[in-house]
């Protein structure tokens, strides 16, 4: 998953599907992000005991400098994270999920992140 790039304050892509047990390569591009987990229902607050990459700089977008791995735990339930550099999260959306669900949507969490509840 890229995190960033030029001009780019996204996950790329959003969000993925994977399994308990499968590990997901997170690359930081240009600017310093972070890989911060949160809920679902506070989509831009830091998760209490939840994982946090720390602020990973890349100013020159150079490719595998900034890396970080997550393995995905047991169970099936929807995993969600954000930026939490400035207000990445709540301006620009800034988001990323594992296995959402019909319920919990990746498109409902990106509107609550940019402070528009559906």
């Amino acid at each position: 998953v890229q995190v960033g790039g030029a001009n780019i304050f996204a996950f790329t892509p959003s969000f993925v599907f994977a399994k308990p047990g499968d590990t997901i390569l997170f690359e930081f591009l240009q600017a310093n992000h972070t890989l911060t987990q949160s809920s679902f229902l506070k989509p831009c607050s830091q998760l209490p005991g939840g994982v946090d990459s720390g602020f990973k700089p890349n100013f020159q977008g150079e490719r595998g400098l900034q890396t970080f791995t997550f393995k995905v735990p047991a169970g099936n339930d929807p995993l969600w994270f954000y930026c939490k550099q400035g207000k990445h999260c709540s301006r620009i959306g800034m988001v990323f999920a594992i296995n959402p669900t019909v319920e919990k949507d990746f498109t409902t969490f990106f509107s609550r992140a940019k402070g528009f509840i559906v």
